[in-house]
C-alpha cells in the first residue's frame, strides 16, 4: 500500500490529510487526523479527531492517555500497543453533537475546524454541516 501524507502543526495542532492507495488500484482512501493534549484533572491527556471518506458525514473523537497519531498516519504498526491505549480510553464520541456536550468541547470544535480546513485545501469534499 502506498500512503502519502501531508503534514502540519498549527499552534498546538498536529495535522494530517493521509492517503492510502493499494498497488495496482485505483481505488483511493483518505483520511483527515488532528489532535492536541490538554489537561485533565492534572495528567497530560491527546484529544484526536479523524475524518475518514469512507464516511464523510461523521467525524470521530478519541480522548487517551498517549497519543494515538503516528498510529494514524501509518508511522507506528504495532496494532497492540494501539489497542492497549484504546483499552484505556478517557472518551470517545461518535458524533460533532456528542464531542460539543462532552468535557473538551472547545477542542473538539477546534480540531473538526482544522480538519474542515485541511480537506478543503486538499480538494477533499466534507460537509461540516453534517458533523
Amino acid at each position: 500500500m502506498k500512503t502519502q501524507l501531508t503534514e502540519r502543526e498549527q499552534g498546538r495542532i498536529k495535522l494530517a490529510f493521509v492517503e492510502n492507495r493499494k498497488k495496482k488500484s485505483l481505488v483511493k482512501m483518505c483520511s483527515c487526523i488532528a489532535q492536541a493534549d490538554a489537561q485533565d484533572n492534572g495528567e497530560k491527556v491527546y484529544i484526536t479527531a479523524e475524518w475518514m471518506d469512507q464516511n464523510p458525514d461523521e467525524i470521530y473523537f478519541e480522548v487517551t492517555s498517549e497519543s494515538i497519531y503516528d498510529f494514524l498516519v501509518f508511522r507506528r504498526d504495532d496494532i497492540e500497543v494501539l489497542d492497549e491505549i484504546r483499552e484505556e480510553l478517557i472518551e470517545e464520541y461518535y458524533s460533532m453533537e456528542d464531542a460539543l456536550s462532552g468535557r473538551f468541547e472547545d477542542i473538539c470544535e477546534e480540531l473538526a475546524e482544522c480538519i474542515a480546513d485541511m480537506l478543503e485545501e486538499q480538494g477533499a469534499e466534507a460537509d461540516r454541516t453534517k458533523w
